[in-house]
């Protein structure tokens, strides 16, 4: 646990020093593809490089739908690149 808390205390370090300064905004109503979605668990597994400055990772996410659908919303932010 504590280990998990100096990896997110260095990835805000690093994001925060690498980019301006934002205007993001979070809570607030759920769309409906995103409210259908019961999320139970979320796996990280980043490699951080502070040399390259850069990080890369994935994410797992364990959900249950609370209905059916074809559709899904995952919010992800605009200035990080992602594959």
């Amino acid at each position: 646990m504590f280990a998990m808390r100096i990896l997110f205390f260095l990835l805000s370090v690093i994001i925060s020093i690498h980019l301006p300064a934002q205007n993001l905004k979070s809570g607030g109503v759920l769309k409906p593809e995103q409210a259908i979605m019961d999320i139970r668990h979320y796996t990280l597994n980043l490699d951080v490089d502070p040399v390259q400055k850069t990080i890369n990772g994935f994410t797992e996410i364990d959900f249950n739908l609370l209905k059916p659908t074809n559709n899904l919303l995952f919010d992800f932010w605009h200035g990080l690149t992602i594959s």
